[in-house]
């Protein structure tokens, strides 16, 4: 019989830590509310595995390798069996090992991490287990946009007149799992996919995943919530067509969000099936993928542009390049970014790695960085199992993964990789769920 517990604990870094998710540096000022890791431990008394999902921009691989090997460890299993996802707010922080975090924050945060799976094992109960879909309409969209001259743009602006089409179409559908337990609590697992860019500012915040813990764990007795991001790197939550001046940013819209996640989420659970619940199961697959990378002399460029992006004068930056500004500024960043990892010149390759963990007839995909909508479409039609969630940032944080036919754009342009790499990895995930299916 499958256990499972769940834990959540406080991971708030400290005031001064620099918080990623914009080209300008930001360094957090205080609190909207805690930032927070939460664990749900599985045990069928043959395996383990622990999903985690912490309010972070992302976690890079090697960072994520270490945590696996501290929770891995401290409850007496295997590091494969661990699955660290990230909802990838932008009022986080990005735990990667470098210079610009807090490294006593650092073995804080694995600390934490670890005493998080050690408290959810410690709260395995046997479980019921059961699935359910519903939606959440009007609150995801397409941020890419073809303009009618031809070109492509991301997040172009309320009411552009010069926006033709989306390119693409959001997923609106919220994926619901829930994990009866006996003489216990219904552990409640939500995934759905949309950037959680929403709340902005200098003050930490789980955006709305937080309101849709707080909603679902308010409104549905004797619950606890646990929120899985899912392939949301080419959407948001703006809708172009308001007029302009319309409110775009803010606590009030991440609440409303959180709110309509909720309600599917309430919509879902009333038409609930059981599923297989016996087996747990756990595999990966690493390869290396060609990158962006420049030559010596483009590196030694770009390294100029990030320097004047970083200590020009706001607006002068702009002065100084004109249009090829945003392109030169995106560039800069990407290929002094990719030197550091010892990517100079054009036959440069990274490993990538895709995992998946498994319970009964449902099964956890860790894309590790930012896919498009259309990758998690693909891999969840083609899955044999009853359910597949598959996550953003989960198992590092690599950047984002376009379609081959989605490069140009602000996304294409921030791209580690040469085109193919969303191909590879939808092509990885299918396998390795299809093997996965039938052990």
């Amino acid at each position: 019989m499958l256990k499972a517990g769940f834990c959540r604990l406080d991971v708030s870094p400290p005031l001064g830590i620099d918080m990623p998710g914009y080209y300008e540096r930001r360094c957090s000022k205080g609190f909207h509310d805690p930032l927070t890791v939460t664990a749900i431990a599985l045990d069928n008394g043959e395996e383990k595995a622990v999903l985690f999902t912490v309010d972070a921009i992302g976690i890079t691989m090697p960072m994520q390798d270490k945590m696996k090997q501290a929770v891995a460890l401290r409850c007496a299993m295997s590091e494969h069996g661990v699955f660290i996802a990230c909802t990838h707010t932008h009022t986080g922080c990005h735990l990667d090992g470098s210079d610009r975090m807090d490294a006593d924050y650092e073995r804080h945060f694995i600390r934490k991490l670890t005493d998080c799976a050690q408290l959810a094992c410690g709260d395995a109960k046997p479980v019921q287990v059961y699935i359910s879909r519903g939606e959440a309409k009007d609150i995801a969209f397409v941020r890419r946009f073809r303009m009618k001259d031809g070109s492509t743009q991301t997040n172009p602006g309320l009411s552009n007149p010069h926006i033709d089409h989306a390119i693409g179409e959001p997923d609106e559908t919220v994926q619901l799992i829930v994990l009866k337990q006996e003489m216990g609590k219904e552990i409640i697992l939500v995934n759905f996919q949309v950037h959680p860019d929403v709340v902005g500012g200098e003050l930490y915040a789980p955006d709305y995943p937080g309101f849709v813990r707080k909603f679902v764990e308010e409104e549905m007795e004797n619950t606890c919530c646990a929120y899985f991001n899912g392939c949301q790197g080419d959407t948001n939550h703006v809708d172009v067509r308001l007029p302009k001046g319309s409110l775009s940013k803010g606590i009030p819209i991440a609440r409303h969000m959180g709110r309509v996640i909720a309600d599917g989420v309430k919509d879902a659970y009333t038409r609930l099936m059981p599923v297989d619940n016996d087996r747990i199961g756990f595999d990966h697959v690493e390869f290396w993928v060609p990158v962006n990378s420049g030559s010596a002399e483009e590196v030694e460029e770009a390294k100029i542009w990030k320097q004047d992006f970083i200590s020009l004068p706001k607006g002068e930056f702009l002065k100084k390049y004109g249009s090829s500004a945003r392109k030169k500024q995106i560039t800069g960043f990407r290929l002094v970014k990719l030197a550091e990892k010892g990517c100079i010149g054009f036959d440069c390759t990274l490993p990538l790695r895709v995992m998946s963990i498994r319970f009964g007839d449902i099964v956890f995909t860790a894309m590790p960085g930012e896919p498009f909508t259309e990758i998690g479409r693909q891999i969840k039609a083609t899955s044999p199992f009853a359910m597949c969630v598959v996550c953003c940032c989960a198992n590092g944080y690599e950047g984002y993964f376009p379609l081959a036919d989605a490069l140009d754009g602000y996304e294409g342009m921030t791209c580690n990789y040469k085109p193919g790499v969303a191909e590879t990895l939808i092509e990885k995930a299918i396998i390795l769920n299809k093997s996965l299916y039938q052990k």
